[in-house]
């Protein structure tokens, strides 16, 4: 959207497309399929076409967010079924430096701190990645608390994390605050 003109994103050789995210600079990512086939490709456009991201290896991949820098994050399947946590900046990078069966990530933001979730033995956990290194929110909580993190779907400019996690039998999405205790939006 231009004004009053709609801008056409387009497609990737005929697939059907789907647009996921935009940064404030209209550069947009999504995914495109062809036809029946389960295969996704990462997009991204700045209003030229689209631009494969690439993936993995195994030809599926998928964008869940994009920094003001063009920095994109997301997952691509490493071996059928096996999803990896990944960053495209410009080129795609398995981020997951954890143990863990999957990896996803969820948002990044302009300081290129990355969140997600990764399997773990004892089930999901949020993470956050920078520089290079990834580290369980759970680490970052009291342990006291009660809570265990295990989704971060955001992250903000100053490092706030939207996560959901669970207490005693119940889940609630909780915000994490740098330098504060977690709390309860």
């Amino acid at each position: 959207w231009r004004g009053s003109t709609i801008a056409d994103l387009g497609t990737i050789e005929d697939a059907e497309s789907e647009a996921i995210a935009v940064n404030n600079y209209g550069m947009v990512v999504g995914v495109a399929s062809e036809g029946t086939s389960f295969d996704t490709r990462a997009f991204m456009t700045a209003g030229a076409g689209l631009t494969p991201l690439g993936d993995l290896g195994v030809g599926r991949s998928r964008p869940y967010d994009v920094n003001d820098n063009g920095m994109v994050v997301g997952m691509s399947e490493e071996t059928n079924d096996v999803s990896r946590a990944v960053i495209w900046n410009p080129v795609i990078q398995n981020i997951q430096t954890l143990p863990g069966s999957w990896s996803r990530a969820w948002a990044v933001n302009d300081a290129a701190q990355v969140v997600g979730d990764i399997a773990t033995p004892t089930g999901p956990r949020g993470f956050i990645w920078h520089q290079g290194t990834m580290t369980l929110l759970d680490s970052l909580i009291p342990p006291d608390s009660g809570w265990v993190i295990e989704r971060a779907v955001d992250i903000n400019g100053p490092g706030d994390i939207l996560a959901l996690g669970r207490k005693n039998s119940g889940t609630s999405y909780v915000l994490l605050i740098p330098g504060l205790k977690i709390t309860r939006p």
